[in-house]
């Protein structure tokens, strides 16, 4: 698994706390602050509301990414009203039409394909990841330029979606959402190899009630 050559510590805890999408207060080391942030969707794998904070960042480094052929978002958005902002639009709403934006998705994001645009959705577990793979690569991707976790937030689920960075391109970038206090993105990003990575695990630290969104970098 990638994940044994990136962190410097087996982060499971080899019980049932691996698959917790919350601490439930039992992993001591994580933060288990109280959020206020307002979510009126239900949540599928896992998409919801950012903050001004989240979408500056992402919408900063994707700008900034040069070139960015492909995307790969797991977690798709689910605000269907286009109410509220979320990673899924600003990527969206954002990327140049040549880049190729692959969204997955346990639930029907169907509603935001648009060929046109190089925008494919797939049904399916971030799990299975030959699938995904070979979806990207039927539209034309091989090589990954900015991979965004959004998925469930359990350790074992992390370590799983890691597995994508084998196809990191070399100037590639990894986020995650929710790495203030859920046990998965709060552990993986604080053991993540800094003498392999430029980690910075939580770009809006100094903001209150807020998920948290970090990224990664490849050393050179």
């Amino acid at each position: 698994m990638q994940w044994e050559e990136d962190l410097i510590k087996d982060i499971r805890f080899m019980d049932y706390r691996d698959d917790l999408d919350e601490n439930d207060g039992s992993i001591p080391e994580c933060p288990n602050r109280t959020r206020q942030i307002l979510v009126r969707h239900p949540i599928t794998q896992v998409q919801q509301t950012m903050t001004t904070c989240n979408i500056d960042n992402l919408k900063s480094r994707l700008t900034q990414l040069q070139p960015c052929r492909a995307i790969l978002e797991i977690g798709v958005d689910c605000n269907t009203d286009y109410t509220e902002m979320t990673s899924s639009r600003t990527f969206l709403e954002h990327k140049k039409d040549e880049t190729i934006y692959i969204g997955v998705d346990i639930n029907d994001k169907s509603y935001l394909d648009n060929p046109a645009r190089n925008i494919h959705t797939i049904k399916t577990s971030s799990y299975n990841i030959d699938e995904v793979m070979a979806f990207a690569a039927s539209k034309g991707v091989t090589e990954i330029d900015f991979l965004f976790i959004d998925g469930l937030h359990g350790i074992n689920e992390c370590l799983i979606e890691w597995e994508y960075t084998r196809w990191l391109s070399a100037h590639g970038i990894v986020g995650w959402h929710d790495t203030a206090s859920h046990p998965g993105p709060y552990l993986f990003t604080k053991y993540l190899n800094q003498d392999l990575w430029n980690v910075v695990p939580n770009t809006c630290s100094d903001s209150s009630n807020d998920y948290g969104i970090g990224f990664a970098t490849r050393k050179r």
